[in-house]
């Protein structure tokens, strides 16, 4: 017989997921209630944790930790670095830009190919909601054209989380491949896995749900995303001629 303080905590967290299950999402607000999107890239554990308002969510240590004020990081962006391009978030506000499976609409911040690392800068942080903590994830898409090693790595502001997730069968299927690997503010973490062609997905996000500052700088380097070549077609000198006189 469970103790009913933790039978108390699983009946509320069932009835929340059973009444998140009929709640339509409206394209037309953005300031109605909404339910606690479920964090799946945390998964590595499916125990209630008695009186917690988040009880029917995977779990990992730290996963309603508060940070405290991390030491400033210098994050030096190379040149060609490509940008997130997600507005910081607030207070109040939810947070639909990238968040990937974690919220419906689906939303994927898409990467494209390059011949060489491709660095991302991104920004995240954390903020209060209807009277919940909550933190900005970053899902980004991927799409390999040919078999390799996807090497990713991220260093950021704040305590960090980075994962690689199969999004080849969608949002309905997919898995973890690899991660997800935890590193403290200013700390590099990497993941590594080996793919076949298809749709993936990176995850990058802060590991705390509380004292993220809105906002925060991350970099985000992908290696292994190379373009498809390109066919190119013998032709004799008087077919350039008679194309482009």
């Amino acid at each position: 017989m469970l103790p009913l303080r933790i039978l108390a905590a699983v009946l509320a967290a069932e009835c929340a997921r059973a009444c998140a299950a009929f709640a339509v999402p409206s394209q037309f607000s953005d300031v109605a209630p909404r339910a606690a999107p479920i964090d799946w890239p945390l998964a590595v554990a499916s125990t209630f944790a008695a009186g917690s308002a988040r009880g029917d969510e995977f779990k990992i240590d730290g996963w309603n930790e508060t940070c405290g004020d991390p030491a400033p990081c210098q994050l030096a962006a190379p040149p060609n670095v490509r940008h997130e391009g997600e507005p910081d978030c607030h207070e109040g506000v939810y947070d639909t830009y990238n968040g990937g499976c974690n919220d419906y609409p689906y939303a994927f911040t898409t990467i494209e190919c390059g011949d060489s690392t491709i660095v991302v800068e991104g920004n995240y942080g954390t903020y209060a909601y209807y009277d919940e903590d909550f933190r900005d994830t970053d899902w980004y898409r991927i799409d390999l054209h040919q078999p390799g090693i996807l090497d990713c790595s991220v260093v950021g502001g704040a305590p960090t989380q980075l994962a690689i997730l199969d999004g080849r069968e969608g949002c309905e299927g997919w898995s973890t491949i690899c991660g997800s690997v935890l590193g403290e503010a200013c700390e590099p973490i990497d993941c590594q896995a080996t793919l076949e062609p298809g749709t993936y997905f990176i995850f990058v996000a802060t590991r705390c749900y509380a004292g993220v500052r809105c906002g925060t700088q991350y970099l985000l380097s992908v290696r292994g995303h190379r373009c498809p070549p390109i066919a190119v077609r013998a032709a004799t000198w008087g077919e350039v001629k008679e194309r482009y006189r």
